[in-house]
């Protein structure tokens, strides 16, 4: 697009401004196709640039669209703009059109079906219907493939990790296992010793829980350990630092802590568990 300005005779110092001109992206019929700056500069990106009139049909392509579509260069009569969309996809690029008619641009994720597989992109489209010479929706498609690959593997890891806390985690009452309990304590320990600080571990178990729990059923035990770790953990809130190793035993470290300290907590945990569980 260029415009030009020219001073106005007799009158020094004003000017006035001509109407943009903007090269056709298409040649008129039967007129080999101009060679532009816009051309020259649009065939230099990567990504595929195409405008679609309100009729689905193609008025241009850069070099990047016309490789992807398999079309000899400079050529978009015949072009199918959706024959490497992916049949699932179809609706959705076609609706993609219609709403950047209606809203002015919108964007949408599409799968191409090229000789080398699927290739994930988006694609911005704006409304230029009534942008003298261009006449049409342009669409600009972004290559997504490793951002997708990234964004799957991340949830491959999620996933992951997921299954791995599941295992590391006591069904039951949500505490970390003896496994998992032992790792945390490691690292606690480590970052004791460099902090020269004191690290104190309490295991706690209940008395009398088997007897209680054969009396009672397995029903009243569960309920029992499930009040018994919120108690805990409302005296002790760190649940991270906590763990069940045993039917009945609980296990808790305490990072910069000292034996004062350590009796009161011991205390305190003592006098909310003998308060009536049940």
């Amino acid at each position: 697009m260029t415009s030009t300005h020219r001073s106005t005779p007799g009158q020094p110092g004003e000017t006035e401004r001509r109407d943009a001109v903007v090269t056709p992206l298409r040649p008129a019929a039967g007129r080999p196709p101009a060679v532009t700056r816009e051309h020259v500069l649009l065939d230099c990106v990567a990504d595929a640039i195409i405008v679609v009139t309100a009729s689905l049909e193609i008025r241009y392509a850069n070099r990047a669209a016309l490789d992807l579509a398999g079309a000899a260069s400079g050529g978009v009569d015949g072009i199918d703009p959706f024959a490497i969309v992916h049949p699932d996809d179809l609706a959705l690029a076609a609706g993609a059109v219609e709403t950047a008619i209606l809203d002015g641009e919108t964007q949408v994720r599409l799968r191409l079906i090229l000789p080398s597989g699927l290739l994930p992109v988006e694609a911005l489209l704006t409304n230029h219907l009534d942008t003298v010479g261009i006449e049409g929706v342009v669409a600009c498609f972004r290559n997504i493939e490793q951002e997708e690959a990234l964004k799957a593997s991340l949830q491959r890891q999620q996933q992951l990790d997921r299954t791995i806390l599941t295992a590391l985690t006591d069904e039951l009452t949500g505490l970390p296992t003896r496994r998992l309990f032992l790792d945390r304590l490691d690292e606690g320990l480590v970052r004791a010793r460099h902090a020269n600080r004191a690290l104190t571990v309490l295991f706690i178990d209940l008395d009398g829980f088997k007897s209680s729990n054969d009396a009672l059923g397995h029903a009243a035990g569960d309920a029992m350990l499930r009040s018994t770790t919120e108690r805990l953990l409302g005296t002790h809130p760190p649940a991270t630092n906590w763990g069940r190793i045993g039917g009945d035993e609980f296990v808790v470290f305490v990072d910069d802590c000292d034996a004062n300290r350590a009796n009161m907590l011991a205390e305190q945990l003592s006098a909310a568990l003998r308060q009536m569980v049940m």
